[in-house]
């Protein structure tokens, strides 16, 4: 990760406006996730509850699984994101 994208995660880790809390043990679904938006939503949504550890999972919706192996390569260690 480039320091300019772990200083905008870090930001929105301490966005004090989002409810983190209520997202605990949740189960997110994007659609889109390897479009623009999609893909930072899912970065931030990843740092953040790495952090906080909050066992969020995140379900997302791809055209092209391959793709999105790559682009999120760095963030498949573990079971929190699946396609």
């Amino acid at each position: 990760m480039t320091n300019i994208l772990t200083e905008d995660l870090e930001r929105i880790n301490e966005a004090n406006f989002i409810p983190w809390e209520d997202l605990r043990g949740r189960t997110i679904f994007i659609t889109g996730a390897t479009g623009l938006i999609g893909k930072n939503l899912v970065k931030a949504l990843h740092y953040v509850n790495k952090l906080r550890r909050l066992r969020v999972k995140l379900l997302l919706l791809v055209r092209d699984p391959d793709q999105a192996k790559s682009i999120f390569d760095g963030f498949l260690d573990d079971d929190t994101i699946s396609f």
